[in-house]
């Protein structure tokens, strides 16, 4: 994040990202633990889809982190951009 500070046009970026409510919700979310499609798509009573569409945004942004367990993608809060 202390780069994206130094640079107004990353950090008007992530602001974008973050003017979404279901974003932050996952970010949220993701601050106290990794989680699953699935799970996050419970906890925040949306569509797997959705939950995806919104982790794809994060992941490009490289806010959140895919970490593959098994058969599953857990994603994670990237601390050292958006802690």
């Amino acid at each position: 994040m202390d780069d994206a500070i130094n640079d107004p046009e990353k950090l008007a970026t992530i602001f974008n990202i973050l003017s979404a409510e279901a974003r932050v919700r996952i970010i949220k979310l993701l601050k106290d633990d990794a989680l699953c499609v699935g799970a996050l798509a419970t906890r925040l009573e949306i569509s797997q889809g959705a939950v995806s569409q919104r982790l794809r945004i994060l992941r490009d942004a490289d806010l959140v982190i895919p970490e593959k367990r098994g058969y599953f993608t857990h994603y994670r809060l990237n601390e050292k951009n958006a802690g």
